[in-house]
């Protein structure tokens, strides 16, 4: 395959990046096959060891996603590379309902611990006894109960405190998780070998 061919394949591989992004990419290319020519490499030779355009654009969108979980880790980047991981190869079809099951916990033990802290707060609003909202709610725990102001701010403390510690966990756990799938993508790069 000629440079030309070669670039040209390339760009419509990259098709889903933003134009500047291909525009750097097929650039480095160019320059690069610049630079063989002027080492003396063929450019059939040059091309043929950077392998099969789509297999490299392939590898591009999951360095991309690996490296924006890296510089930024937010759950649209774990998403990102949940979504590439799915998108690698056909032997990850029997990985999208772990995948996404994984995902779906992790969202549901989010919601969990703010729903946990927004409990916390709520008792200890209702706990301030000039809004006389204490005397409207009635808080049992474990069969005592706190429906006495003080009672209800040190259970709304104390539910406040789960919260942000369930969401420091969960935190954690997720970014451990995205580790996971970015070596996972690493992985699914070497075996379909589209490794530069």
């Amino acid at each position: 395959m000629s440079r030309a061919n070669f670039l040209e394949n390339l760009r419509k591989a990259l098709a889903g990046f933003s134009k500047r992004d291909v525009d750097d990419i097929i650039a480095d290319y160019e320059e690069y096959f610049r630079e063989a020519q002027a080492a003396g490499r063929d450019e059939l030779a040059v091309a043929k060891a950077l392998g099969a355009p789509r297999q490299l654009a392939r590898q591009l969108r999951v360095d991309a996603r690996v490296q924006a979980w890296e510089t930024h880790r937010s759950p649209s980047t774990l998403a990102g590379m949940a979504l590439s991981i799915t998108g690698v190869g056909l032997l990850n079809l029997l990985m999208i309902g772990p995948i996404f099951g994984l995902l779906s916990v992790i969202v549901a033990l989010f919601v969990c611990a703010f729903a946990t802290f927004c409990a916390g707060l709520g008792l200890m609003l209702a706990s301030v006894p000039s809004l006389g909202l204490h005397r409207f709610i009635r808080v049992d725990v474990f069969g005592t109960d706190v429906s006495n102001p003080s009672a209800m701010a040190a259970v709304g403390f104390a539910l406040v405190l789960g919260g942000v510690l369930w969401f420091a966990v969960n935190a954690k756990v997720s970014r451990w998780i995205g580790n996971a799938f970015a070596r996972y993508l690493r992985f699914n790069g070497r075996l379909l070998g589209v490794d530069r």
